[in-house]
């Protein structure tokens, strides 16, 4: 008899240790998934060089640029040049324009140069403009701000 207790207390170890293990793969696989998840939709955002789908999270993250409260905005992507070229009024009421230049790592430029040679288009003469660019691995990025009107104008080339 004693011998059958023994082998009844094995089994309910057994099925306890099942379990426990059931519970712990759960807990282990919930936050897997979870950064698995948030890094696909990071992905996605970055990898989208539409105007469509999260237009203003993949400018901010190819370019570094926060786009806070805007009042209106326009964008068009050209699939055979592979340039994306937005246009943005920050809302003056809620966004102090110098700051916010600074802060996104813009500069004051005394003249428009070649380095902004997808926006020089765009750009009005005798205006004073912030600027950043960059020529990177995957894409090469311009931007221009006029303070005064809180027009911003963003150049993406995607290289990838």
């Amino acid at each position: 008899i004693l011998g059958w207790e023994k082998s009844v207390s094995k089994t309910k170890k057994q099925g306890l240790m099942k379990k426990l293990l059931i519970v712990l793969g759960i807990i282990i696989s919930i936050p897997v998934m979870a950064w698995l998840g948030i890094n696909g939709l990071g992905r996605l955002m970055y990898n989208t060089y539409n105007c469509e789908m999260f237009n203003i999270d993949n400018i901010e993250l190819r370019t570094g640029i926060d786009i806070p409260k805007i009042r209106k905005s326009d964008c068009t992507y050209d699939e055979e040049t592979k340039i994306k070229l937005a246009f943005f009024e920050i809302d003056k009421e809620h966004v102090a324009l110098e700051q916010y230049a600074k802060r996104s790592g813009l500069e004051k430029l005394s003249e428009i140069t070649d380095k902004f040679s997808m926006l020089k288009d765009n750009m009005k003469d005798g205006v004073s403009y912030w600027g950043k660019a960059a020529d990177l691995k995957n894409h090469q990025y311009q931007a221009l701000l006029d303070i005064n009107t809180g027009e911003i104008w963003i150049a993406i080339k995607y290289l990838d």
